[in-house]
């Protein structure tokens, strides 16, 4: 039941119009901001459900097999399975894996129940061009589905799987276009991960790219899905997230770290971007 790029999209496009037309809403039936340590089990059994299940991964390994084929769990994967998809899931133990995995189900609001996706089950997997705008996309859908439950939840939360389809489809639709991203836009995202801990003002990075500030911040933007300044807050957070499970630094030693003057701010930005406070990391060993 894996499909080619072409019936992936159409197949996408069919969900999207059964949710406008009925009309249903896409429900919940589970969403997590998972790490999982070196040390922890993870183990799906094989399995064939009646929802909708997709995962965003961050970083680490795994894998899971989908209709008898392995597929591996690598950062900035996403993997999207139609209810009625055969698979199964381990991970490997040598990294923390760190994954949104989600699941979730068309529902008819005035009969107040479930409903089975006319849409004939499929899967599909790809590596976003703009991994870091879905990540966020992800992280929504986790952030809305801890509210108490209520309506304001649930159109929260379908209008964030919406929002998350819709830049899945277009993100995936854009990488089979082979439109490419310009070299220049690549040595700056590369810059900015392989240093997570620095400031670095837009003027030296469009002299890396040899692009004028300007059009360095416009190209970048359309590139990653968001602005220079916030791919970079969002790097270091993870970088100062990772040294605060993986090392004995504290709030305080951390913000100096990363470059920020006090622990207030540091943290202030640590909850805007991660959802929860740096207190509230644990080390993990």
């Amino acid at each position: 039941m894996s499909k080619n790029g072409a019936i992936v999209l159409q197949s996408l496009e069919l969900l999207m119009k059964e949710v406008m037309l009925e009309p249903y809403l896409f429900r919940l039936k589970a969403s997590y901001n998972a790490s999982l340590g070196p040390n922890s089990k993870w183990l799906i059994p094989e399995r064939v459900l009646d929802d909708i299940h997709m995962l965003y991964v961050v970083s680490g390994e795994g894998t899971y097999v989908v209709e008898d084929v392995p597929i591996e769990l690598v950062p900035n994967r996403l993997l999207f399975l139609m209810n009625g998809v055969k698979h199964q899931a381990y991970r490997r133990k040598k990294t923390t894996l760190r994954f949104f995995p989600m699941r979730f189900r068309l529902y008819h609001p005035a009969a107040d129940t479930f409903v089975p996706s006319r849409v004939e089950p499929f899967h599909f997997y790809f590596s976003p061009r703009n991994g870091v705008s879905i990540q966020q996309l992800f992280e929504s859908v986790y952030t809305y589905s801890q509210l108490e439950s209520s309506v304001t939840k649930d159109l929260f939360v379908h209008a964030a799987l919406c929002r998350a389809l819709a830049a899945i489809y277009a993100d995936y639709k854009g990488s089979r276009s082979g439109s490419p991203v310009h070299p220049g836009i690549m040595k700056v995202k590369k810059y900015i991960d392989d240093h997570p801990a620095e400031r670095t003002i837009l003027k030296e990075l469009a002299d890396l790219a040899g692009l004028s500030p300007s059009y360095c911040s416009k190209l970048f933007h359309q590139s990653v899905g968001m602005p220079v300044k916030e791919y970079q807050m969002r790097k270091t957070m993870e970088y100062a997230e990772y040294l605060l499970k993986h090392s004995t630094y504290k709030v305080k030693e951390m913000s100096a770290i990363v470059g920020y003057p006090d622990p207030y701010s540091f943290s202030k930005q640590f909850k805007r971007f991660r959802g929860y406070s740096p207190s509230s990391v644990t080390v993990e060993t």
